[in-house]
């Protein structure tokens, strides 16, 4: 059914989705620069320029969303942790603005960079997240906090990220990738919440609704018999970040 829905009808259901799964809102669209408003990991409200064009990131699991949702590009800064030439070539040569993603920012290369946003961890213990914030507010800055590394919310911070940068159906199709690989039993436990429902049905650009596909035994894991092996979306998940 969504494989034949006209262009402007999938756009309008891509904003709803994101819309739904993010608690994220629009200024109104006669706005000269459309600002948009999430919810990020420590629970925070952020406005944002939308979509996000300049950013910088210290956490690798944020960046490994972003490589897979294909916003790599959008990033002009990073931390310690993400110049591994091995690892992150697309990175390494970027300005470092801290020497490790827990370390205390550089906050003069930060504002000298002059990125929209810097994401760094939500809710990691080590990261004092509203000092960054505070810190950079004054010079128009905005800091989110998005973790990645939790599976209890690792769906809503896809979504979170691909809204952010305007990306939801790059999102959804990662969503629907860890949920075709992952155990039911491992997926979030957050039943009630509208980023813990089955993509399964996820059909073009447009994650579909409905009902769930029939329970059925977990699939034996990539690489036994009758399994072949799946490549993670650009690299996610293929060596430790």
């Amino acid at each position: 059914m969504f494989g034949q829905l006209k262009p402007s009808l999938m756009a309008t259901l891509i904003v709803a989705l994101a819309m739904g799964l993010s608690g994220v809102s629009f200024a109104p669209a006669e706005a000269a620069e459309t600002p948009i408003t999430i919810v990020d990991s420590a629970g925070r409200v952020v406005e944002l320029p939308y979509p996000l064009e300049r950013v910088i990131v210290l956490n690798p699991p944020a960046a490994e969303v972003m490589r897979a949702i294909g916003v790599m590009d959008r990033i002009i800064g990073i931390s310690g942790s993400l110049a591994r030439p091995d690892y992150w070539p697309e990175l390494s040569r970027l300005p470092q603005v801290a020497r490790f993603a827990h370390a205390e920012p550089d906050y003069e290369k930060i504002i000298e960079l002059s990125p929209q946003a810097v994401i760094t961890y939500g809710t990691h213990p080590a990261i004092d997240l509203q000092k960054i914030a505070d810190t950079l507010a004054s010079a128009g800055i905005k800091v989110v906090g998005i973790d990645c590394f939790k599976l209890d919310t690792l769906f809503r911070d896809i979504t979170t990220l691909g809204t952010m940068f305007g990306e939801m159906a790059a999102a959804a199709r990662l969503i629907v990738f860890f949920q075709d690989i992952l155990d039911p039993s491992l997926t979030p436990r957050d039943k009630d919440l509208p980023w813990s429902q089955d993509f399964r049905g996820y059909e073009g650009d447009v994650p579909t609704t409905g009902p769930p596909p029939a329970a059925a035994p977990p699939p034996p894991p990539p690489g036994t018999p009758g399994r072949p092996a799946r490549k993670a979306p650009c690299g996610l998940g293929t060596a430790s970040p």
